[in-house]
């Protein structure tokens, strides 16, 4: 109101408060729930800063209701009688360079007076500096995640304070991957499809059955195709894996599908491939599954697999 303080907002969280005169940051406001947009007082008229206009000049900005980014150095600022608000700063690039001379300045010429600290004093502020670092407020929602994410979190805080941050990347990578690869493994279901009676039976002791793969078929969710490879199971004369919802394949289950495939032809069985995605079709193809298997086998839907079974069985000798 005394027009000596400018305020403006960029998008951020916070709103700040200047110095009309020197530049100055004199506040900053936070706990605004989101990205803040325009900023007014009672008597002053709100102006989005996304619509604000905005005219540079070489050390010179000329401001219609936007502030000024935290990156930029400012020298002074005045408030012109329409409104807008001319402001002198450095550009980024330049507030860059002015901080790096500065610290470069305090580092040559501090250096040597750093000897003479007390360790006891050095030891208080590194304390300070890793205790303002902490974001201790995830340490209070961290019952709201995974038992993967808290495992995690809790041992990479705890091997960065006992050992070193390098060592606590290390363990986090690892067991970031292993509960990764849990994940995905335990998504990856194998679930049998019902078919109607006539398909399902359509002769004595002819058996033909399907089941539907989804997720990620590799090393470590191989497992769930144990139930279709159990050479001392009664195996259906024809198996039919439908893959559309498929999204990976390996070379491990890769490995899988053809032993299936083998042990289905050693009992005098087919399988047949419906809806293979992208992926596990191309691994397929160039491990030489599809060509083992013959391309008839592959379909691109259930229904077509169903009908190649029924020929299958209709053929099939008693």
């Amino acid at each position: 109101p005394d027009s000596r303080m400018v305020a403006g907002v960029a998008g951020e969280d916070v709103v700040r408060v200047w110095d009309r005169d020197s530049g100055t940051v004199l506040a900053t406001l936070a706990g605004h729930p989101g990205g803040a947009v325009a900023v007014a007082d009672g008597n002053a008229q709100t102006v989005d800063a996304r619509e604000a206009e905005v005219t540079e000049e070489f050390g010179r900005l000329r401001v219609a209701g936007a502030d000024l980014r935290s990156e930029t150095l400012v020298w002074g600022a005045e408030i012109g009688d329409d409104g807008n608000v001319s402001v002198s700063i450095l550009g980024k690039g330049i507030a860059g360079i002015v901080h790096a001379l500065v610290l470069f300045l305090i580092i040559l010429v501090a250096a040597p007076l750093a000897s003479t600290i007390p360790l006891a004093s050095l030891a208080a502020i590194l304390l300070w500096v890793a205790w303002s670092m902490g974001d201790w407020r995830k340490f209070m929602k961290l019952g709201q995640f995974s038992m993967f994410y808290r495992a995690t979190l809790l041992s990479t805080f705890a091997l960065t304070v006992i050992f070193d941050l390098v060592v606590a990347i290390e363990v986090g990578l690892v067991l970031s991957s292993m509960f990764f690869i849990y994940r995905v493994s335990s998504l990856t279901k194998v679930q049998a499809i019902g078919l109607p009676p006539a398909i399902a039976h359509p002769a004595e002791g002819v058996h033909v059955a399907a089941y539907r793969i989804f997720g990620s078929l590799f090393f470590a969710s191989v497992t769930k195709l144990e139930a279709l490879l159990d050479p001392g199971g009664v195996l259906p004369k024809v198996v039919i894996l439908e893959l559309h919802q498929l999204i990976n394949l390996d070379t491990t289950g890769l490995d899988a599908l053809e032993k299936l495939h083998a042990l289905l032809l050693k009992r005098g069985g087919h399988l047949l491939i419906a809806g293979a995605t992208e992926q596990p079709l191309s691994l397929m193809q160039r491990g030489g599954f599809i060509a083992a298997l013959g391309e008839r086998n592959v379909v691109n839907s259930l229904e077509d697999a169903v009908n190649i079974a029924q020929q299958l069985t209709a053929t099939a000798p008693d």
